[in-house]
């Protein structure tokens, strides 16, 4: 939790700010800290703990350097084969009076 007062302390300095609602959402807590208005806007302010606490998250058997690797290898050899098939239909539209060019498109 945060200190209420202080945000509020914050908000209040800013001149903008004044006349505006001020809604917190802390932890899945939603809190209402300055009404809005009829017609006004609202601040909206919210708090998300970091999972991790800011520091790397190490590495672990599922994001190992050699699993790293074999998904690149997996990720380009796709792009490759589909490089493949547009060249190669492509290079069949003159001999097909331009009907590869179609299947170009399918690519």
């Amino acid at each position: 939790m945060f200190s209420t007062v202080a945000v509020m302390s914050a908000i209040n300095q800013v001149p903008d700010a004044n006349g505006l609602g001020v809604i917190s959402i802390d932890q899945g807590v939603v809190r209402v800290l300055r009404a809005t208005p009829a017609g006004g806007s609202d601040i909206i302010l919210e708090h998300r703990l970091s999972i991790a606490g800011g520091k790397p998250v190490p590495r672990t058997e599922a994001s190992s350097a050699p699993s790293e690797w074999l998904s690149f290898g997996f990720n380009c050899s796709g792009a490759v084969l589909a490089w493949v098939g547009v060249v190669g239909t492509t290079s069949l539209a003159p001999v097909t009076g331009g009907l590869g060019l179609v299947g170009t498109g399918i690519l």
